[in-house]
């Protein structure tokens, strides 16, 4: 399995994070080093480059790609290819984390990871949607697993036990210059939690210093109240078909959660009791100020429930079993 270094924010902590699931399972690593997408090399030089980084790849190894690579197209294609140019008989899986061009509306380029794509045997997506939306741009592959949840694994003892108190405010690991909803939120009664170094004039928010991943879960625990999901209009087809993780973040860390409709994660909030699906801040703020202390401490043991199985890798250990079983049925 194919794990990113030399990149710090989400991107490569949810690669580590996967490949350290992976090892559970018996994966082993094949390292990878960011160089960014602006960096260019000639052909021979990439392709003798992606040959040492696939040295180990032996007969009929199933080998796992998590792309995007966050280096350019033409890097994560090669290596897509480079798995069977060292081994034929190796079988490719591609993880998708992301769709690069969708991260930032450019809605046209998508041709070029389709191809990229072409070269799996199985395809982990986040949902249904999203395989049927690759399938109707031209992918051809067969065989589709979904994972559907980000994990977020951690041992903290703190985080095995649900929360036992109602607070009425809102948490968001995130800048809320980027988010307009979280720069405009509206109730200084029920405050928005942000974690960022980037001040906001809001007075209804609250900043707190960005932290490392488990030590940003404990303090949301204690803090408590509940996480947000929520994208802007115009990225709304994206996060229809793609996984936050800031959702399994939430999760590890036993927040119930309030989902802006339309995002993917909607289904799972909604079937397993785990927060409320709003369409406006204001719908927000009305269902914190209206909801029992008893009605949130039910949230409370679901979220704990699933907790569970983020905070010990489940859904990517399924999504992983089930890729080398389709690999070879």
């Amino acid at each position: 399995m194919t794990g990113l270094h030399g990149i710090k924010r989400t991107a490569g902590l949810a690669q580590m994070m996967s490949v350290d699931i992976g090892r559970e399972l018996g994966f082993n690593e094949i390292g990878i080093y960011c160089t960014g997408p602006n960096f260019e090399e000639p052909e021979d030089q990439l392709r003798a480059r992606i040959s040492g980084t696939l040295s180990a790849v032996e007969s009929n190894d199933v080998v796992v790609l998590q792309l995007p690579s966050w280096n350019t197209s033409k890097f994560d294609m090669e290596l897509a290819k480079g798995v069977k140019r060292r081994m034929n008989s190796a079988h490719v899986v591609i993880f998708i984390h992301d769709i690069g061009p969708y991260m930032f509306g450019h809605w046209d380029e998508l041709d070029e990871w389709i191809q990229i794509y072409n070269q799996a045997e199985v395809l982990i997506v986040p949902n249904h949607v999203m395989k049927e939306h690759l399938i109707a741009h031209g992918c051809t592959v067969k065989k589709f697993v979904y994972h559907y949840v980000w994990d977020n694994p951690t041992d903290i003892i703190e985080l095995q036990q649900p929360l036992h108190e109602m607070k009425k405010l809102v948490q968001f690991p995130s800048d809320p210059n980027k988010f307009q909803f979280a720069n405009s939120w509206p109730s200084h009664d029920i405050p928005l939690h942000y974690y960022s170094k980037d001040q906001s004039s809001n007075p209804n928010l609250i900043q707190h210093h960005p932290l490392p991943n488990e030590e940003l879960m404990l303090k949301m625990h204690k803090i408590g109240g509940y996480g947000v999901l929520w994208e802007p209009p115009e990225m709304k087809l994206y996060w229809k078909m793609n996984s936050s993780m800031k959702f399994g973040t939430y999760l590890s860390a036993g927040l119930p959660i309030l989902v802006h409709q339309g995002i993917a994660q909607q289904e799972i909030v909604s079937e397993y009791h785990l927060g409320k699906v709003i369409e406006t801040e204001d719908e927000a703020v009305d269902f914190i100020d209206h909801t029992t202390e008893d009605e949130y401490l039910e949230l409370a043991d679901n979220v704990n429930k699933m907790g569970k199985l983020t905070r010990n890798g489940y859904f990517l250990k399924q999504a992983l079993m089930e890729a080398v079983y389709r690999v070879f049925n």
